[in-house]
């Protein structure tokens, strides 16, 4: 989509998108606008060196509006306007310890998160002010090592990319307590994220592939891009474009059962494979053996049919092929029906 080198591009490593759809991508010393879907330079957002920016590592926009960008030159996170201006530091260099940091994203209460890969802990700064807080996952803890980038999941919980053990590994949310071992089987993990098939996508350096895991039970699924294809080399980041469609909430769609049962016909489920249950936060979840589905949404008494409505989807790259997932309401004897 973006070729080598690209209007200037160099060493990309982080990229994200935007809060108006636009793909952001740090190069080096500036940061950079895409067209998420053509590939088009939009132009600079960060200027060369803008606000003391030597060595992007990682970018996140703030529930504020700014973007956050940490730099392993100056061991420090930076902050710039929502026009790419320099609004200042944020976290000052060193600050609580903070050396190397390679991954950065902000928590469920606001607060910035960052891996300290230089002594493998993450470090907790308050979201408002930039001040250092607490060492949330102390150094190994659950024997984390050079970490990279970090994220939160759907579940609450802190997901981080260990590199030096081939790891992805999981703390609680509210504390970092209680880490364990989400993914493994990895070489060298760096950039995380969950899709919006809710599994989690993680990129191999030394694979040069992004692999899938389960979203709930971390084990993993077909690649989402094999080893090298197209040309692909030292992925460093993985995120998800506007072109990829969001599970939808059944409440938004789908309001009374009569409304379901004269706007929908009856299909095959076999399209997308033999369905499995598994239990996730928030109720069910139906992942599909021959599709990239997960299904997730609150359950819906359809008493006229009989069934109980498990998940409404979209899938992806499409905004037309709507299905509703109905199974029987006797948990003994699940029957699935595709409604669509």
């Amino acid at each position: 989509m973006i070729g080598d080198g690209t209007d200037g591009l160099a060493a990309p490593r982080p990229a994200l998108i935007g809060p108006s759809g636009e793909l952001y991508v740090g190069s080096t010393d500036e940061v950079l606008r895409f067209d998420p879907v053509s590939g088009g330079l939009l132009g600079g957002f960060v200027a060369t060196g803008e606000g003391g920016l030597t060595s992007a590592a990682a970018m996140a926009f703030g529930p504020d509006g700014p973007l956050y960008v940490a730099d392993t030159a100056l061991d420090a996170v930076l902050r710039f306007d929502p026009g790419g201006s320099s609004a200042g530091t944020f976290v000052a260099g060193g600050a609580g310890g903070l050396a190397d940091p390679l991954g950065l994203t902000f928590g469920p209460s606001d607060d910035l998160f960052v891996t300290n890969s230089a002594n493998s802990s993450v470090l907790r700064f308050d979201g408002d002010t930039g001040a250092f807080v607490e060492v949330f996952v102390g150094p190994g803890a659950g024997g984390l090592l050079a970490p990279r980038d970090l994220t939160f999941g759907p579940d609450g919980h802190l997901y981080v990319a260990s590199t030096g053990t081939g790891q992805v590994l999981r703390y609680a949310g509210t504390d970092g307590t209680t880490p364990g071992i989400f993914a493994t089987g990895l070489t060298d993990p760096d950039g995380l994220a969950f899709g919006p098939d809710g599994h989690l996508y993680v990129t191999d350096e030394a694979t040069d592939a992004v692999h899938r895991f389960h979203g709930t039970l971390g084990t993993p699924l077909p690649d989402l891009v094999t080893s090298g294809s197209a040309g692909l080399a030292l992925p460093t980041d993985v995120v998800f474009g506007p072109d990829l469609v969001v599970e939808t909430s059944v409440a938004a769609s789908v309001s009374t059962p009569d409304r379901l049962d004269s706007s929908v016909r009856r299909a095959d489920l076999t399209t997308l494979g033999s369905p499995t249950t598994t239990t996730g936060v928030g109720g069910d979840a139906l992942d599909f053996a021959g599709g990239s589905e997960r299904l997730v949404g609150p359950a819906l008494d359809l008493t006229s049919s009989g069934f109980t409505l498990a998940a409404w989807v979209r899938r992806q790259a499409s905004t037309t092929d709507q299905r509703v997932i109905a199974k029987a309401a006797d948990p003994a004897t699940p029957t699935y029906e595709l409604w669509i």
